[in-house]
């Protein structure tokens, strides 16, 4: 992780970078991503969180909020080559430190419970996560 920059973001990360980052994590083809689409999606979002090797984008971090009383987590993604290496819980704290007095939500695969267990959000059995797969 020393040579991981972890900055807030609002526009200015290449649409392309992002796609790569997706696919590197197996969340499709980078052709799956419109530029256009990716770049709106990161305009929109409250907080964006980039870790950066150099200028290669190598996770990224974003979550939607109130500012008041909510934040929610869309996506935390780490390239394979930096998992395990503190980068996620280097967007993560960056997050905490903008949105920490917000409850925080977030959704995940069973396996990053422990993740998220280490920075105090905590599995609650009660909710239920649920969605609708967009038309297309």
């Amino acid at each position: 992780m020393s040579d991981i920059v972890v900055r807030r973001v609002s526009d200015d990360l290449d649409p392309n970078e992002i796609a790569a980052l997706y696919e590197a994590v197996g969340w499709g083809r980078r052709e799956d991503y419109a530029p256009d689409d990716l770049t709106t999606a990161v305009r929109r979002t409250t907080f964006v969180f980039a870790a950066l090797d150099g200028e290669r984008l190598v996770g990224l971090l974003r979550a939607l909020s109130d500012g008041v009383y909510v934040t929610w987590v869309a996506e935390v993604v780490v390239h394979p080559a930096h998992q395990c290496r503190g980068v996620g819980t280097a967007l993560m704290r960056h997050l905490l430190a903008n949105a920490g007095h917000t409850s925080i939500y977030a959704e995940c695969l069973a396996g990053a419970l422990p993740f998220l267990d280490r920075l105090g959000i905590t599995e609650k059995p009660t909710l239920v996560a649920c969605s609708r797969r967009t038309a297309g």
